[in-house]
């Protein structure tokens, strides 16, 4: 069976204007953090928790951390409760997808239950089979999580990212990437994808390409 494995910030959603607007609260309320830092969480976006929080805290403790990551998915969960963040199209290409026989899935760096949310608040989790984060897998990395789903099932995977953590992740695991652009990332991230498109609404025709220059690579 075919599967597309789905980035879940960038591809599916867009929910960064939340993001800012609760990490910048939270950081307001350490002493002599500047709060107000929109250029620099966006450059978290596709980062691990770990690596997010480092990079948002240097030089605390990770109790300190942790208990803002705590915070925020706290305030996340609850305002994606209201919001429409799911991208332009997105909803016709997963149905597009499924109904031609694609098996959906989900590997994000995100924690649990920010990636519950999105699925749930969006009201697309019925298009996916067994979604996983970095989180569910106990991984370090995102090819971790790609490796699980190639572990638990079997036939052609393809992967729709939007960063060049996406591009690298999929390549470690074996498996062809489509580069999603976004608002998160520059082109240039995207120059190691097998394939690059300029938004979800082009994707299905781009998993066909990619999975049959791969089956006509396999087959030589």
């Amino acid at each position: 069976m075919k599967t597309v494995i789905f980035d879940v910030d960038g591809v599916l959603v867009d929910s960064s204007a939340l993001t800012i607007q609760i990490i910048s609260g939270l950081l307001s309320t350490l002493e002599g953090c500047p709060g107000n830092q929109p250029e620099r969480i966006c450059e978290t976006f596709g980062m691990s928790i770990t690596d997010m929080w480092n990079y948002l805290m240097p030089g605390c403790t990770w109790s300190e951390q942790k208990k803002m990551s705590d915070a925020y998915d706290e305030q996340i969960v609850e305002a994606l409760k209201d919001a429409a963040v799911l991208l332009p199209g997105v909803r016709k290409v997963l149905t597009q997808l499924r109904d031609a026989g694609y098996r959906l899935t989900v590997a994000s760096n995100c924690g649990i239950r920010y990636m519950d949310a999105v699925l749930d608040s969006q009201n697309i989790r019925e298009f996916f089979v067994c979604p996983q984060c970095l989180q569910s897998v106990h991984g370090t990395e995102k090819a971790d999580i790609l490796k699980w789903h190639l572990r638990e099932h079997s036939g052609t995977f393809v992967m729709a990212g939007d960063r060049r953590s996406d591009v690298q992740a999929a390549h470690k695991a074996g498996i062809p990437c489509i580069g999603v652009r976004s608002a998160f990332g520059s082109e240039s991230e995207l120059e190691e994808a097998d394939m690059w498109i300029q938004n979800v609404e082009q994707l299905p025709a781009a998993v066909q390409r990619v999975l049959t220059a791969k089956k006509g690579t396999e087959e030589k």
